[in-house]
């Protein structure tokens, strides 16, 4: 069977036992969010970063290989970040030519700050599939009162000098520059106005991305009505080995498990895991502190329809449709 069938065969088993009510999975996690450091160089209004309590340091680099070598066939999909700001890890490029080097589907968000003519060019030559900038504002006023620490000249020069290596490179990085919407006041529909005709031309994706508020640090609770197909799909690394919950624990409240200790299969098809999709697909919400305050559930992220179409569409498919669905969602959600 070649990889391809295994990874469509895997997705159509996680679909099935989604639905069939089968909580432990016999598979491994389609998508993981690895988090190279939880360190940050600026502090951003949208981000809890500074509500963290757990302590802050690097992956190592035999922690990650280990983890990227239990991944390599068997799961689809890398985010190469965490609560942190990854391309302050001091052997990033190694470790994300090592991700990219498994043929695993590779995802990197950054804030901007650290890049180069030197570091874009690496960046690009890396063969990352997803580049991901986030420059939340069209303006200096409005991008630095969102990304604190940030300067809004330097960053819109540094995404330039990007894409003009791309350019040159023919670099086949899919890259989206992402905006988050915090509110009506904040919708920068002008970020598209700072780059050239010829910039743009290399920009695969102006993203309009809606903020949600971590649970962890919200205190009303939500009449769910649907379960998270986070738990089915997708495993969060921290940068000390320990599996989380999902993005959305920040401080790594929720444990399933330690990676510098055991194997990923071993945590994802564990009882503990088991207990945790049961509780979601009866929706005891209640029982699960940090959930019973998430409203992603809510927003339609995980219909029928994505859910289904994850198991027929490449988990690359699927990130470039994402900002599509978002808006189709952002619309009837009003």
């Amino acid at each position: 069977m070649t990889k391809l069938n295994n990874f469509r065969f895997d997705k159509i088993k996680t679909v099935y036992g989604y639905y069939a009510n089968r909580h432990v999975l016999g598979t491994y996690p389609m998508q993981v969010a690895i988090e190279l450091t939880n360190r940050c160089n600026l502090k951003c209004v949208m981000c809890p970063h500074d509500r963290m309590t757990r302590s802050q340091g690097n992956m190592s680099e035999e922690l990650f290989k280990k983890i990227i070598d239990q991944l390599q066939g068997k799961s689809e999909f890398v985010y190469l970040y965490g609560m942190g700001e990854s391309m302050l890890h001091p052997q990033f490029f190694s470790l994300a030519d090592y991700a990219v080097q498994s043929g695993l589907t590779t995802s990197l968000s950054t804030n901007i700050t650290l890049l180069n003519e030197e570091k874009s060019r690496k960046l690009l030559e890396s063969g990352i599939d997803f580049i991901v900038l986030p420059l939340d504002g069209a303006g200096k006023d409005s991008y630095e009162s969102v990304r604190v620490g940030g300067k809004f000249e330097k960053n819109v020069e540094r995404i330039k000098t990007l894409l003009r290596i791309k350019r040159e490179l023919n670099a086949k990085a899919y890259v989206d520059i992402q905006y988050i919407v915090l509110d009506e006041a904040n919708q920068m529909g002008h970020v598209e106005d700072l780059f050239t005709e010829e910039e743009k031309s290399v920009v695969n994706m102006f993203r309009k991305k809606p903020v949600l508020k971590s649970p962890s640090i919200t205190t009303e609770e939500i009449n769910h009505q649907h379960p998270c197909y986070f738990l089915w799909s997708t495993m969060d690394i921290s940068w000390d080995g320990r599996v989380s919950l999902c993005c959305m624990d920040y401080d790594t409240e929720v444990v399933f498990g330690d990676l510098s200790k055991t194997s990923i299969w071993e945590v994802w098809n564990s009882e503990e895991m088991a207990d945790y999709r049961r509780m979601h697909k009866n929706l005891e919400y209640s029982k699960m502190p940090i959930c019973n305050k998430c409203l992603l559930p809510e927003k339609k992220y995980f219909s029928d329809a994505t859910i289904l179409a994850s198991s027929l569409l490449s988990a690359g498919t699927l990130r470039r449709l994402l900002p599509v669905y978002e808006k189709i969602i952002s619309k009837k959600n009003g």
